[in-house]
């Protein structure tokens, strides 16, 4: 099969390099046109490949005996080049098998899209992916899965040929597909650069598969060799009957065998989305018909997202069965009991009732609540959150909005003390140590980044105005990061430097950061001049989304780990541009309310003025929308729509995107 051909049957996804550098110009220009392959492939250069010592540790990922076209291989004809330059896709049914091509623990897993197609500008973002890191620095990483089809969590342990999900055709890709390829492990993004590795089970080529070949899983055996197709439960019957003549007249029968989660007595956060799974054994003389479900028996207090169907299972096997479902809010210690049966694609029911028992608990800390406008509380919309006792003047004192973000969370009790998360930050609040140091930011910046200290050390020196040296900890703070350290709380605020400034690949180019005991560091080369040039990290965010309280973010392109910037010997005031990790001093002019503006009131269709130095635009309301573009202090803006706390300007001849409506003046 010619390469066109195999193009043309199959779309994988560009996540990275120049696509995202487009994607961000994008936001700005609506009709810039797509790079081309030429510009794309010089925006992300493609590594040279080495040789791989001793027998290859891989194995194709599924089961053993099942072929599988490889329909795009390393440097392939249509987008395997730069960070994707060793990737492969291997042609596969959506709800095939994947198992883990090397074992390691899961570090990032997505499963929530239910959206694949080949517009490329809205599909590119919405692949689901399970990522396995190896424990070499390098990780594996699976593409295009279905929803809901992820079998693993962050955190666990797999082995080499486990099954770790069912593929899919979700992201930017035009049928069902798994993309595979190893990479160098990112602590900052779940993709990153590729790298060259060969299979032990594939015997042409050096155990590289090519393009058009044809290959047989020497890997695990596994007994399912397809699993659930996700389908929204309203396509079901809403009255399901009982077949003619009895569920074990007609063969058909069901025997509970396990819990695969949530067993009896589990609890669910108010609000909180999950897949509850049984496994159950065909344990009639029928198969199971072909998209066999489960049915809801009476009512429930829980919203059901959606059921899934299987295929057919011959008596004596086993399969999973799941639902989806949202728990309700505000119905802290209430229990609930529903009753499930499977059910024909027709919806006639058969085989004995299966249980679901929850406790529903407080709802989850991120969601919204009420606007709270009671004295001492500053209510943020954008957010739905407010902050107060006994944080609030902390926020304010030391930065607020633009320092530590919008608050993500209320106040609330965790690890035995008073906790409040932020975008940026968690506060603490210490009611036994001395005034003035009973609210302190979490190590975040320590704790996530245990699995790479010690970081590397620099010797020790006498500081002055432009570098400073901490014995407490080996490391330095210099220029820019300097001047932000000392100006917002230095020590009492972010604690010690732990590393010295990194240097990574970013799809606007390269950046710096420097991570801190509470903190990270960020220069922004692109705001140089506005109070933004240097900002504090998402660790508040990084830290709730890992706990699985916040939705997994967009992919941002890394292409390669963090590395050391190598500065000059002598102190300099203007730092080299090419090194641009030492950012300059900036401005640390803040906004005259000390935040988003619970006193400023703008209406649609008037005409604005920006009241804030370097006002942040983003591309659609909220704020973990991109930053598209920044306003000067004093312009004017029209303003085209009001959402949430957030407006949408104009200048009069295009629309510019939208802005925390607290920092316009009416």
């Amino acid at each position: 099969m010619s390469r066109c051909r195999h193009a043309a049957r199959l779309l994988c996804v560009r996540l990275f390099g120049a696509i995202a550098l487009f994607l961000s110009l994008l936001l700005t220009f609506p009709r810039f046109s797509a790079p081309t392959e030429a510009e794309a492939a010089a925006a992300t250069p493609t590594p040279i490949a080495t040789a791989v010592p001793g027998p290859s540790p891989y194995l194709l990922p599924w089961p053993r005996g099942v072929s599988s076209e490889c329909v795009q291989g390393n440097n392939g004809s249509f987008s395997h080049t730069g960070a994707q330059a060793y990737a492969w896709d291997f042609e596969m049914p959506t709800g095939s098998v994947v198992e883990a091509a090397r074992g390691g623990v899961v570090r990032y897993v997505r499963q929530d899209s239910n959206v694949g197609g080949t517009d490329w500008k809205e599909d590119i973002s919405k692949a689901n992916y399970v990522v396995i890191d190896q424990g070499d620095g390098t990780s594996g990483v699976y593409l295009h899965l279905m929803l809901n089809g992820a079998l693993v969590h962050v955190g666990d342990h797999v082995a080499q040929g486990q099954p770790i999900a069912y593929s899919g055709a979700t992201g930017f890709a035009s049928g069902p597909h798994l993309h595979f390829q190893v990479e160098k492990t990112d602590p900052h993004s779940w993709f990153s650069q590729s790298l060259p590795v060969t299979f032990a089970d594939v015997t042409a080529n050096k155990g590289v598969p090519t393009e058009g070949g044809r290959y047989v899983s020497g890997n695990a055996p596994s007994s399912v060799l397809h699993a659930p197709t996700i389908v929204n439960i309203a396509n079901a019957p809403t009255t399901p009957t009982l077949p003619t003549g009895g569920a074990r007249s007609s063969g058909l029968d069901a025997a509970f065998v396990s819990d695969v989660n949530f067993p009896d007595g589990s609890s669910v956060d108010g609000g909180q989305t999950f897949t509850k799974a049984w496994s159950l054994r065909n344990d009639g003389s029928q198969p199971w018909p072909a998209n066999s479900h489960l049915a809801l028996q009476g009512t429930s207090a829980f919203q059901v997202l959606s059921t899934a169907t299987i295929d057919p299972v011959p008596p004596g096997a086993d399969a999973n069965v799941s639902v989806t479902l949202r728990a309700p809010l505000d119905a802290t210690g209430t229990s609930e009991q529903q009753q499930w049966r499977l059910a024909d694609s027709q919806g006639n029911t058969f085989g004995p009732v299966f249980w679901l028992r929850v406790t529903v608990g407080p709802n989850l800390p991120t969601i919204a609540v009420p606007p709270d406008s009671g004295a001492g509380k500053q209510y943020f919309p954008q957010t739905g959150h407010a902050v107060g006792w006994p944080f609030l003047q902390f926020y304010r004192d030391h930065g607020g909005l633009d320092a530590f973000g919008y608050p993500r969370t209320e106040a609330f009790k965790q690890d035995g003390m008073t906790v409040q998360y932020f975008q940026r930050a968690r506060f603490e609040y210490h009611p036994e140590l001395a005034a003035g140091e009973q609210v302190q930011l979490t190590l975040l910046g320590d704790a996530l980044t245990k699995d790479q200290q010690p970081f590397a050390k620099v010797a020790a020196f006498a500081s002055n105005a432009q570098h400073a040296y901490f014995p407490q900890t080996g490391h330095s703070i210099n220029y820019g990061f300097l001047q932000y350290f000392q100006s917002r709380g230095g020590i009492t605020v972010f604690g010690y430097p732990i590393s010295e400034e990194l240097q990574i690949d970013t799809a606007k180019g390269p950046a710096t950061i420097q991570y801190f005991q509470r903190a990270r560091f960020e220069y922004h080369p692109e705001f140089a001049g506005t109070p933004y040039a240097v900002e504090l990290g998402l660790l508040g965010d990084q830290t709730l989304t890992a706990m699985g309280w916040l939705p997994v973010p967009l992919p941002v392109a890394n292409s390669a780990a963090p590395a050391p910037v190598a500065h000059a010997a002598a102190p300099s005031s203007t730092p080299a541009a090419a090194v641009a990790a030492t950012p300059a001093p900036v401005s640390t002019a803040q906004p005259s309310t000390g935040g988003s503006g619970a006193t400023t009131t703008v209406v649609a269709g008037t005409i604005a003025t920006v009241a804030t130095a370097g006002l942040r635009v983003h591309s659609d309301p909220g704020p973990d929308a991109p930053v598209i573009s920044y306003l000067e202090k004093g312009n004017q803006v029209h303003i085209l729509g009001l959402s949430g706390g957030w407006a949408q300007v104009g200048n009069g001849t295009k629309t510019l995107g939208w802005v925390d409506s607290g920092y316009l003046a009416a």
